[in-house]
């Protein structure tokens, strides 16, 4: 019931580091550099990177995650003895490359999920009358 609880809080705890603080510093730079006023392409742009950021800061997480997961546990031994042995056989066999096996359909969920999200999350700050950040 327990099997990959370590990976997923990583998971999370990156997760949550890379997604509004990239969100954030890309809207930040691009309106510095004066490439983009506040508004809604900005938001959806930011949105993107902050996809992109995300990805490569939870994809190795994630793939241990999965990796894990997917073994098969029947109460005799474990193919991996746990996270950190799960990343050391990967990088032995696939690579550091091998950690983000299944990037595209990773960002194909983040993707279109920070791109609702994200805005519609400045439109409630608007809306709270909080302005934008």
């Amino acid at each position: 019931m327990w099997v990959g609880w370590q990976p997923t809080m990583a998971r999370a705890a990156l997760l949550a580091g890379a997604q509004l603080s990239s969100y954030d510093h890309t809207k930040y730079e691009m309106k510095r550099l004066g490439w983009m006023q506040d508004g809604v392409r900005l938001h959806v742009i930011a949105s993107l990177v902050a996809g992109i950021v995300t990805l490569v800061a939870t994809q190795p997480a994630d793939t241990i995650k999965t990796r894990i997961m997917a073994h098969k546990h029947d109460g005799t031994k474990h193919f991996y003895a746990g996270p950190l042995d799960c990343l050391r056989q990967t990088v032995q066999r696939d690579g550091w490359i091998g950690l983000y096996r299944g990037s595209l359909a990773s960002y194909l969920r983040f993707g279109p999920h920070f791109i609702i999200a994200l805005p519609l999350w400045e439109q409630c700050r608007r809306v709270l009358g909080l302005g934008f950040v």
